[in-house]
């Protein structure tokens, strides 16, 4: 019988040590680190930025031989920040523009812009100073707020007329007046990119 009982014990033995090295391991580990708290509700926007606060997100949409891309941040500190840029075929950036959004001292909006080449310089017209558009009271614009028309503060500016359109759910359509005569407007559709996991 003293056979019998050996296994035993040795099993009973490996078991308890096991228990102690699993009670030593898990008093020896860091304690886990408290949960993050809860971001807190973005506050709604008041003032102008109320009217363009939709565009609050990332936005995309691709085409036949490029990736176009804008994002903006949510109103804070009287200011939307934004970032465009579109990729060529091969991945590289051939547009990147840096805009702001803020107030006027007349309740109105004020978009700001620059274009950068590749490696971030100004492109020559803007070198000086950034494009400046203002915002269309909303009371001269049928659709606003889902849309909002922005015109060129100066004559000589490369785009006349910008109007963003978020009257359709998750799109952003863009209009782009330019000032020449000789080249074409365009339009870009996005699709809102925040709201779609790969």
């Amino acid at each position: 019988m003293p056979s019998c009982s050996a296994p035993r014990i040795v099993l009973a033995i490996a078991t308890a040590a096991v228990s102690v090295a699993a009670a030593v391991l898990v008093s020896a580990a860091p304690a886990a680190a408290p949960a993050a708290a809860p971001a807190p509700a973005a506050a709604p926007a008041t003032g102008p930025l109320a009217r363009v606060a939709a565009l609050a997100g990332a936005w995309r949409v691709a085409g036949s031989d490029t990736v176009t891309e804008e994002v903006w941040t949510a109103p804070a500190g009287g200011n939307m920040t934004g970032l465009f840029r579109m990729l060529g075929p091969d991945g590289t950036p051939r547009v990147l523009e840096l805009l702001t959004l803020a107030p006027t001292d007349d309740g109105g909006i004020e978009l700001r812009f620059r274009h950068f080449d590749a490696e971030l310089q100004p492109w020559a017209a803007e070198r000086d100073a950034p494009l400046i558009l203002r915002a269309v009271p909303a009371s001269a614009d049928d659709f606003a707020p889902a849309r909002v028309r922005f015109r060129s503060v100066r004559d000589d500016a490369d785009i006349a007329e910008l109007v963003y359109d978020l009257r359709e759910p998750g799109k952003l359509h863009v209009t782009v007046d330019l000032a020449a005569p000789d080249r074409a407007d365009f339009e870009l559709h996005f699709i809102r990119t925040d709201l779609v996991r790969p």
